[in-house]
């Protein structure tokens, strides 16, 4: 899905509210762009990587970061379903 179509909030199951990182530079892991970002509280940085899978229940690889003291690095990964809050 181009950017310009991406919705601009998305839900995931666990409540968790993730915002469209824009169309500009951001992370990126195996090739795959961190499209959104999942402000949580704590020190976790969590996002959605890649691109949502369409179906009867959308799906997302969400990823919880971890940082070096040279840059990040994905701690663990995990397919979610999400749901469109904002187009």
């Amino acid at each position: 899905m181009p950017a310009a179509q991406l919705p601009a909030v998305v839900a995931l199951d666990d409540g968790a509210q993730c915002v469209f990182a824009g169309a500009g530079a951001t992370l990126a892991f195996g090739g795959q762009r961190l499209n959104y970002t999942c402000p949580v509280d704590g020190k976790e940085q969590v996002g959605i990587l890649g691109d949502l899978q369409s179906g009867d229940v959308w799906t997302a690889e969400k990823v919880i970061l971890g940082r070096y003291d040279d840059g990040f690095f994905v701690k663990t990964s995990e397919m979610v379903a999400v749901h469109i809050i904002q187009q």
